[in-house]
């Protein structure tokens, strides 16, 4: 895709909205079929032998299912996770010049399910073994998501919160953690605006990863299903971060990446972690 093409889907009052909040919201860049997504899903499950252990989490926790590599392993959702349209939207918002994939997910939310609520959080969290602060995700709706289906609530200008409290906030990981509600977070900000994003099939949202965000419950008696795409910009590798626990951070995939000559996890394999953005010399 050209640059032309790509600056017609985001301006620069676009990039300035992003930074300034946190998030922005795509129109509709992709026609999806309900086809397509059942072939990816079956794919998912008959081809799932790197997921084992999400898998058995996902029956253990059977409100909200989270598939690991999901891109990885069905070529079909590897169509839309790898896409260059959504990687050089995404490159365009953070002003990178190199993406690579960090990894993708599907996330699925059962109802009506009282308990399919993902808890607040930032992604930033889980990625406690980067160096770089500069990383990005895309979520694509593989339906029409409703209010009532629990769509993505961000915290709108929480990436940009600053000091003790905001640096605790963003080591919670809360996944699976309480239910987001505005009154969870009156201890980090008195003055919060929590923004839902109701989506439809085939948009994209683009958030940062320090914006902390969660989503409801899904109230509807439909499978809600969300694609998701974690970028890591051309300076992203590994970094030795000790916890508050004491232990030292790492990330599923560490093991599974090729290494570095010192032996650390190398962040540039290109199997798990593929350049799918590069700025063309000159641009």
């Amino acid at each position: 895709m050209s640059s032309c093409s790509i600056d017609a889907i985001v301006t620069q009052t676009d990039i300035e909205f992003y930074h300034r909040h946190g998030w922005w919201v795509a129109p509709r860049l992709f026609e999806i079929e309900d086809g397509q997504v059942h072939k990816a899903i079956d794919e998912l499950t008959r081809f799932n032998t790197l997921v084992d252990a999400e898998r058995a989490r996902a029956i253990l926790a059977p409100a909200t299912r989270h598939y690991n590599n999901a891109g990885l392993i069905s070529p079909s959702f590897r169509a839309l996770t790898h896409s260059t349209v959504i990687a050089a939207i995404a490159a365009k918002l953070v002003g990178a010049g190199e993406l690579r994939i960090w990894n993708t997910n599907l996330v699925e939310k059962v109802g009506p399910y009282s308990e399919s609520h993902v808890g607040w959080h930032a992604d930033r969290a889980y990625w406690m073994s980067c160096s770089s602060e500069k990383m990005i995700t895309a979520g694509i709706a593989l339906q029409d998501t409703s209010m009532d289906m629990g769509p993505l609530r961000v915290v709108d200008g929480s990436h940009r919160w600053v000091g003790e409290l905001a640096d605790e906030l963003r080591r919670v990981q809360g996944f699976r953690g309480p239910q987001p509600a505005d009154a969870a977070l009156s201890r980090y900000c008195s003055d919060l605006t929590v923004v839902d994003l109701p989506l439809s099939r085939g948009q994209v949202t683009f958030h940062d990863c320090m914006l902390v965000h969660g989503s409801g419950e899904n109230r509807t008696p439909l499978m809600r299903r969300h694609l998701i795409t974690h970028y890591q910009d051309g300076t992203n590798c590994w970094r030795r971060c000790i916890l508050p626990d004491g232990s030292v951070a790492a990330y599923p995939h560490d093991s599974k990446v090729r290494k570095t000559a010192e032996g650390f996890p190398d962040y540039t394999d290109p199997m798990y972690c593929p350049v799918v953005w590069l700025r063309a010399a000159g641009n």
